[in-house]
């Protein structure tokens, strides 16, 4: 994935679609930090829920804390896979711009995309696991959802400690659907 990096990095920075794609990554950093920080806040206010006994407050630090990590790796993969997502479409759309602006020939046009072509298949082949990783993340959140509205009843004041994992499912989406 280092090599897939720092070949779609310079193309980026070699067609100055660098600022842009800067700005756009600093958005997406920004809303995934965001999501993580609705999440932490949502668990430290609603987490109290899920843990009740003698050994209740362990229990809410170990839930914190698995909670932070599990989240955190989950939307730190989705900014990465949105990061590289963004510059294969970058990667075509400065194809499409030195074609229609510059004066080449067919066969350096050709040659251009050929190697286009086997860069995104590269990046393609590098992320492929990560989306399949996405869908059993999805696959696996969705479900534990239902259980905790079931296991924590249907009162309103239960509703938001459902709140943390429909968030991490939210990251998720977004990538999925970017």
């Amino acid at each position: 994935l280092e090599d897939t990096y720092s070949l779609l990095w310079g193309v980026t920075q070699e067609r100055k679609f660098q600022d842009w794609h800067m700005r756009q990554a600093r958005w997406d950093q920004a809303v995934f930090f965001f999501i993580w920080l609705c999440i932490m806040a949502a668990t430290c206010v609603f987490g109290s829920m899920r843990c009740n006994g003698a050994d209740g407050t362990a229990m809410q630090i170990l839930h914190m804390a698995l909670v932070a990590l599990f989240s955190g790796v989950v939307l730190c993969v989705a900014y990465g896979m949105a990061f590289v997502c963004r510059s294969l479409s970058i990667m075509v759309d400065v194809f499409c711009c030195d074609a229609a602006g510059h004066s080449m020939e067919l066969s350096e046009v050709s040659h251009i995309w050929n190697l286009t072509q086997a860069v995104l298949k590269k990046a393609s082949n590098s992320i492929e696991n990560c989306f399949l990783a996405f869908c059993l993340v999805l696959a696996v959140t969705m479900p534990m959802l239902v259980i905790d509205g079931v296991v924590l009843g249907t009162q309103a004041a239960s509703s938001p400690a459902l709140l943390p994992g429909f968030l991490v499912t939210c990251g998720v989406l977004r990538v999925l659907l970017l």
